[in-house]
């Protein structure tokens, strides 16, 4: 696997966006450690995306589970349990190809 995939919602103040990427991605290690290892093992590379909000992001962990895809989503405690971020192996690219990167200013 050569890339990972993270993807947060736009919603969200920049510092909080990438905090709740670093949960997605340290659930996705904890869930997928295989293909963790496969990651790292092949560079490493990390594409952050968003979306606009947490029904998006809500249909896109719906849409990975259907397509059988490894995603890790990670729900924040302290913002009511809302789904913040997801990460996924990279053979997402496809379902996520329409995404705009994170944190890019519009």
């Amino acid at each position: 696997m050569d890339r990972l995939y993270i993807v947060t919602r736009a919603d969200l103040p920049a510092g909080a966006q990438l905090a709740q990427s670093c949960h997605a991605l340290r659930a996705f290690v904890e869930h997928y450690p295989e293909l963790d290892a496969a990651w790292h093992a092949a560079g490493g590379n990390l594409v952050c995306l968003s979306v606009p909000d947490e029904r998006e992001l809500d249909a896109l962990h719906a849409a990975a589970s259907r397509a059988s895809l490894a995603v890790s989503g990670f729900w924040e405690e302290d913002l009511g349990d809302q789904l913040t971020a997801l990460a996924l192996e990279g053979s997402a690219k496809r379902l996520l190809r329409s995404l705009p990167l994170a944190l890019r200013a519009a």
